[in-house]
């Protein structure tokens, strides 16, 4: 039988994870919680862990705790205040995930998806590597490392880098960071751009951008009668 590696299911804790984790207030979905390292920072009135992992979720103390796919959450639209993705999301199709998350993300300015990964250009890496430490090309199972460039286009790229002093000082400079800290609003997108066209939602339906299959197709959903459909603007 396959020894259980603890390691693998429970994040590092440190002080710019644990100030992003404060600000999961309300319904909180912890995605990919693992061993639920983060739950005692959270500020929430409820956290739903999900993970993929049955024998993580088994050892997890949490009454609240789900076997699922980051890629297809079993919630209903608008389940959630904020969700946090710590240390997961390479492992993954975050396009995916991130049209999933806004899916079950409650419409208003003051939700949050908070993503935290590997810094795919880490000019940290060479430095470990000659150290002969561990660097990120070393995790087992990986989909894919995200670059700061590959983030933004999803909402605020911060920067960590955790072994430094004053480390806070240079959160603003993500491509230096050995991780990175994604925060993605919550509010509703209705005017989507692409190929200087402007595509506008029908009278009583919300659409918002979820995710780009080529340069011309887009995938919207809406909250009524055009949910899952394509449109293509050529």
């Amino acid at each position: 039988m396959e020894s259980y590696h603890e390691s693998l299911h429970r994040s590092e804790v440190t002080k710019y994870r644990k100030e992003c984790a404060a600000l999961m207030t309300g319904r909180v979905l912890d995605v990919g919680g693992g061993l639920g390292a983060y739950l005692p920072y959270f500020r929430a009135d409820h956290v739903t862990v999900l993970d993929n992992d049955e024998e993580t979720l088994r050892r997890l103390e949490h009454e609240d705790k789900i076997l699922g796919d980051a890629t297809n959450l079993p919630f209903p639209d608008d389940s959630f205040d904020n969700i946090w993705a710590c240390a997961v999301c390479q492992y993954f199709d975050l396009d995916r995930f991130v049209m999933e998350a806004k899916r079950v993300l409650k419409k208003n300015d003051d939700a949050r998806i908070f993503i935290l990964v590997p810094n795919a250009k880490s000019p940290w890496e060479p430095l470990k590597r000659l150290l002969g430490a561990p660097t990120w090309s070393d995790q087992k199972g990986v989909y894919k490392q995200y670059s700061a460039d590959d983030l933004r286009k999803y909402g605020k790229v911060t920067g960590e880098i955790r072994f430094l002093p004053f480390e806070g000082l240079f959160r603003s400079i993500p491509s230096i960071g050995n991780t990175l800290m994604l925060e993605i609003c919550g509010g509703e997108v209705i005017l989507v751009i692409l190929r200087e066209q402007i595509v506008r939602p029908r009278v009583g339906m919300r659409m918002k951008l979820a995710a780009f299959e080529s340069a011309s197709d887009f995938t919207l959903y809406a909250s009524a009668g055009f949910h899952g459909g394509k449109a293509n603007v050529g």
